[in-house]
């Protein structure tokens, strides 16, 4: 099973990214293929985990989720998950 991750930062940096880094590396001891697509990676190599790091736009802010966004999909369009 192959589980994807979507989160602007990735690693024990507060609020949401912790509770997504946590479950991240939950799931990666329990054998689960993960992949972290993030703007930001604040963490170590983890077992099990693939981490594309994409980079990030700082202003204005709603052109930075906006270029996420996009990287995301594109990403996503090229390399389709298994079902």
């Amino acid at each position: 099973m192959q589980i994807v991750q979507i989160v602007k930062r990735f690693g024990l940096v507060g609020g949401m990214e912790e509770y997504v880094f946590r479950i991240v590396t939950e799931f990666a001891k329990l054998d689960f293929q993960v992949i972290v697509l993030c703007e930001q990676n604040c963490s170590l190599p983890i077992e099990n985990v693939s981490i594309y790091e994409f980079g990030r736009f700082e202003k204005p802010r709603w052109f930075a989720h906006y270029k996420f966004s996009q990287r995301v999909n594109r990403w996503l369009a090229q390399n389709p998950c298994n079902k």
